[in-house]
């Protein structure tokens, strides 16, 4: 069953992930012919709607370990607080569609998955 929670995990959050990266490479992958984001109309607010609700629904989808009892107390607020902080930036991308925002988003993505499941296998 924790295998599955976390390959869960992993599927909502590949979404904010890759297309924050195609956020910010848009233009280019526009010059090869490649549409990467997931609205036809690139940098739009249908792309932004979609990055925010795969992250929230990326929240609670995390605290299932916990809810499960595979992890305990410290693991659980450890992955609640990135949630909060992925789930922020993504809203942030959601009300200003700047590149910066994406930039954030992107990199916010890089820690977060580690650390969360770093915080599940320690699992304190």
């Amino acid at each position: 069953m924790f295998p599955f929670l976390l390959y869960i995990i992993q599927f909502f959050w590949q979404f904010p992930h890759f297309w924050a990266i195609a956020w910010v490479s848009h233009d280019d992958y526009q010059k090869a012919g490649f549409f990467m984001l997931p609205s036809r109309g690139g940098r739009d607010m249908g792309t932004r709607f979609q990055i925010l609700i795969y992250t929230l629904f990326l929240v609670p989808n995390s605290l299932t370990p916990y809810w499960f009892g595979f992890t305990g107390l410290y693991s659980g607020i450890v992955v609640l607080l990135m949630g909060l902080l992925f789930l922020f930036q993504a809203y942030r991308l959601y009300k200003d569609g700047e590149m910066a925002s994406a930039r954030k988003l992107m990199f916010g993505s890089f820690y977060y998955l580690p650390v969360v499941q770093l915080a599940l296998m320690i699992g304190y």
